[in-house]
């Protein structure tokens, strides 16, 4: 085993071809759990997954690491890292291993409840920004009890962002440090049961079934062979020719950690593959991203949240003034869309909290004397994996405000006033870009470049009709907010790829009063929220890919017309 002595590299603690003892290192003498390898100090929170290997290679960690052939008949192909990528000042380059044919990371971001990876925020956004789909994971410490905080401190730092590019994050639980008990002092039960505390809270705080990964020589004994797990996707490390066999998954994994340096096949780097396509990693990504289905919904001095089926109202809150604009995105990064909230009478932006239900915690963040905008949209564009930026477009320029005071970070001038616009990341490398219509029927994207706005140009036209609505979304599960639903006359049209070119469209849809984009049946492709003012009632049409279809009534009639309204995840 390579001992670390730095704060973070996750080596997927790898079932490796374990001694006879160790393979069946249960009960030694007396009931006591035999200790398996391990990584030491326990006191020095240098946990990767992986450590736990029994064998000893010497190497450091490269900038473009060696990597091993993925088996044969899994080509999609990543890696997991921590700190210990990063010994005697080595960097990740994430560009190269995109270019090399990694295709998703898993990073490292804590341990216990006081230990972040310094390089977490560095790796995590880089593979964003290089087109990787990206993971966090926590390393376990069931010897410190207290799973609900290690899994709060966890959510706390792990940047959990719906946007189309965010693995599932996962419990690397396994070998502890030689200075612990190999079942970390813990009884089968009591495994069990942090287990599933952990796990419990994470899903609670984020919305989404987090994963495990582990290795059966750990797994077997310290849980009791446990089955209960088995709703949990699993992340399975082995540097065998093919994964074990894990009770309660079997032969059914998600993710296979095949090597790491302690495997001996001549690789440097801790080397993973995704049990499906390019495609279903995209859906993995994009099943718990997307846009958020729950609607907000300002009707007189009440503002409802309306969310799940049939779209019940599951809270409001009165007295919030109606916006002169609003807009939609997680401000506080707790993984719940807030409100953005601008008033014209003051020129102030304030941001007002989703907690579940309602909205709370309504603060002024930037003005007064902000000027009205001709448009302004939220999104990404700093590629921190959150939606929490707005671009502001007021007279001949185009402003960008991000941050806790949604200062100015950066402005480009000369894009005309849109006739409609849009907000959603063409390009796919991570950042939002401003979709833009004009009147002479063309539609232009300019490219977020962290700061501002370049590269405006148009995709398609001239002569497109303007819309009687529009809106973004990922209508065809790629991951990728990039396609345009475009309802003029009686059809609904969709636009995709690298021309916007039309892939489907249906007819017989009137116009809306109000419309908004969601994944309301949480396949991993944005539907259509659709309200008639006429008769009050709420639809919605699926995506199939290419065009919407089983246009269904969900609440109504008799709702009101709102004086704004807005999808996202709120809940």
């Amino acid at each position: 085993m390579r001992i670390r002595t730095d704060l973070t590299h996750r080596r997927l603690r790898l079932a490796v071809a374990f001694s006879a003892a160790i393979v069946t290192a249960v009960l030694a003498p007396g009931g006591a759990m035999a200790s398996g390898p391990s990584i030491t100090p326990s006191n020095s929170d240098n946990g990767w997954a992986g450590s736990g290997t029994p064998t000893s290679v010497s190497g450091t960690s490269t900038a473009l690491a060696t990597i091993v052939p993925p088996p044969a008949g899994y080509p999609i192909n990543g890696r997991d890292v921590s700190s210990h990528d990063h010994n005697g000042g080595k960097t990740v380059s994430w560009p190269a291993q995109k270019a090399a044919g990694d295709e998703f990371a898993y990073v490292k971001a804590t341990e216990g409840t006081t230990y972040t990876n310094e390089y977490f925020t560095q790796d995590y956004r880089g593979a964003k920004a290089a087109g990787l789909y990206v993971g966090a994971y926590a390393w376990g410490r069931p010897d410190k009890g207290n799973p609900v905080g290690q899994a709060n401190y966890f959510v706390d730092h792990m940047e959990w962002s719906r946007d189309g590019r965010t693995l599932p994050p996962f419990l690397d639980i396994e070998w502890p440090y030689n200075d612990l008990p190999a079942c970390y002092g813990l009884n089968q039960s009591q495994m069990r049961s942090w287990i599933s505390s952990f796990l419990s809270q994470v899903q609670a705080r984020i919305g989404v079934t987090p994963m495990i990964y582990t290795n059966v020589n750990w797994w077997n004994p310290c849980t009791g062979n446990s089955t209960a797990f088995a709703g949990y996707l699993l992340d399975v490390a082995s540097c065998n020719s093919s994964p074990p066999s894990v009770p309660g998954w079997g032969n059914h994994w998600t993710f296979w950690q095949y090597d790491i340096p302690d495997c001996q096949r001549g690789g440097d780097r801790d080397s993973n593959v995704f049990n499906g396509s390019l495609a279903q990693l995209a859906q993995l990504a994009g099943a718990h991203a997307g846009s958020g289905a729950d609607v907000a919904w300002m009707q007189g001095s009440g503002l409802f949240t309306f969310s799940g089926a049939g779209f019940p109202t599951i809270g409001s809150v009165d007295g919030i003034g109606t916006p002169d604009w609003a807009g939609v995105g997680d401000y506080n990064h707790d993984g719940r869309d807030d409100l953005f909230w601008y008033y014209a009478g003051d020129g102030t932006i304030h941001t007002c909290d989703a907690n579940g239900t309602t909205f709370t915690n309504c603060t002024m963040r930037r003005g007064p004397g902000v000027g009205k905008p001709d448009w302004a949209g939220v999104g990404d564009f700093d590629g921190d994996g959150y939606r929490d930026d707005i671009a502001w477009h007021q007279g001949s320029t185009i402003f960008t405000l991000s941050g806790s005071g949604l200062a100015t970070t950066g402005s480009v001038d000369g894009p005309g006033t849109p006739t409609w616009a849009g907000v959603g990341d063409y390009t796919h490398d991570g950042r939002d870009d401003l979709f833009w219509f004009y009147p002479d029927g063309t539609i232009h994207t300019c490219e977020s470049n962290g700061s501002t706005f370049a590269n405006c140009t148009m995709r398609r036209g001239p002569g497109i009709g303007t819309p009687d609505w529009a809106g973004v979304g990922d209508f065809d599960a790629d991951g990728y907010r990039d396609d345009i639903a475009w309802h003029q006359g009686s059809a609904v049209f969709t636009f995709s790829g690298t021309g916007l070119a039309t892939i489907g469209s249906v007819d017989g849809i009137g116009t809306p009063t109000w419309a908004g984009v969601g994944d309301y049946n949480h396949d991993g492709r944005d539907d259509l929220i659709w309200y008639y003012g006429a008769d009050g009632t709420l639809h919605t049409g699926e995506s199939t890919g290419t065009t919407f279809s089983n246009w269904t009534m969900r609440r109504g009639p008799g709702i009101g017309v709102p004086a704004w309204a807005g999808t996202g995840t709120f809940h």
